[in-house]
């Protein structure tokens, strides 16, 4: 029997872990190969704006996202968060929708979402319901909520992560971490296994401050990589971030020390704003258009709760939407440091407006070796921007 929709036309977009799962799910059911879900925004946006794929939003993550951006998630058409282009449709199709639609494949819980989507993609490919579900649930109104994830990989088409350098593959969760004031020494590093678990990533700081932090040496970055482990660079050389001429210069001189430590093109420099300092949005634009003006990706360490950087943050987006290219390095909610096996899940604090946090701070001053630690999570977009 001829399908009414060729399967290669197909694409389940999900932003939820649990999400992904459900739709791998429906598209077995259907024989939609694996490589036709998505966990990428830019890339289901893309296929949205073109028309050229039915694109299955799976789940309430990727509906929200699909039709608010509320969490501000950078897209092809440069778009804030909080509206989009994109048209929805509650109904099951067997024809392409044309430029600009998407299908709702969202339920109020999670077996109403696998029962919706399982039929969407059905109907999609024989034009019938199938026989098995006598109703298909309601479809879940988009709300303007910030959840889920702006990349999540196919955990289907990835293999193990690689030594430092590598990309984000094989991992469907967070990767876990540490940062350290001090120097990473063979004798620091076999402590830090034992007692914690093996980092997938150590946050290090690019330059020496006395009485606060260790700068980064060469030989360390060796050690580090030849272990599989990659680089999350801080930059710490100021003690207050305030005025637009101050954030151009911290930038450069964060550009300047990446640079001499062989940094490469495309990692993101994360400015340690501490909540004990004055910060204002004139600062931190100076920064981010700074390192957006190099071959550096923007970050910024700081605290979404406590302090003027969520005021600032929002202050600074709302007069220059460039700054949703910036990096977040929450350091809230901290439930404790934790070993690797007993890390929670994932849930920073975020600012009050759409803001990109990849990065997540959620215990401070573990003590089980000589040299302190903070435990830290990564999703795998931020992951991806280590070095």
């Amino acid at each position: 029997m001829e399908m009414p929709l060729d399967s290669t036309k197909i694409m389940l977009y999900a932003a939820g872990q649990h999400d992904f799962q459900i739709a791998l799910g429906a598209a077995a059911m259907s024989g939609i190969s694996h490589s036709q879900i998505m966990g990428d925004f830019t890339t289901a946006w893309n296929a949205v704006a073109s028309g050229q794929k039915m694109v299955i939003a799976v789940g309430g993550a990727a509906v929200n996202a699909l039709y608010y951006n509320p969490c501000g998630w950078s897209n092809p058409a440069n778009q804030p968060g909080g509206h989009t282009p994109f048209i929805m449709i509650n109904t099951p199709l067997d024809t392409m929708p044309g430029a600009n639609y998407f299908v709702n494949a969202a339920g109020v819980s999670a077996l109403d979402t696998l029962q919706i989507a399982s039929a969407r993609v059905y109907y999609a490919v024989t034009g019938r319901t199938p026989t098995a579900f006598t109703t298909v649930p309601k479809v879940l109104t988009p709300a303007e909520r910030c959840v889920g994830s702006p990349n999540l990989p196919n955990p289907l088409l990835l293999t193990s992560a690689g030594t430092g350098g590598s990309s984000s593959g094989g991992h469907t969760g967070p990767y876990y971490g540490v940062d350290s004031a001090a120097q990473v020494t063979s004798t620091f590093y076999d402590c830090v296994v034992s007692q914690y678990g093996k980092p997938d990533f150590w946050g290090r700081y690019l330059t020496r401050v006395s009485g606060v932090s260790d700068g980064l040496t060469s030989s360390e970055v060796s050690f580090l990589h030849s272990k599989g482990v990659k680089i999350l660079p801080i930059f710490n050389g100021f003690s207050q971030a305030t005025g637009l001429s101050n954030g151009q210069q911290d930038a450069h001189m964060a550009i300047a020390a990446a640079k001499a430590l062989g940094v490469p093109n495309g990692t993101a420099l994360f400015a340690d704003v501490e909540v004990t300092y004055a910060v204002d949005s004139a600062w931190i634009e100076g920064y981010v258009e700074t390192i957006l003006q190099s071959p550096y990706l923007p970050g910024i360490y700081a605290n979404p709760v406590t302090g003027s950087f969520n005021s600032a943050y929002c202050a600074a987006l709302s007069a220059n939407s460039a700054m949703k290219q910036t990096i977040i390095w929450s350091n809230e909610r901290e439930p404790g440091v934790t070993s690797k096996s007993k890390a929670p899940a994932w849930n920073p604090a975020v600012p009050t407006c759409p803001a990109t946090v990849e990065v997540w701070q959620f215990g401070e001053n573990g003590n089980a070796c000589s040299a302190g630690v903070d435990t830290n999570l990564a999703l795998p977009a931020g992951y991806s921007k280590f070095w």
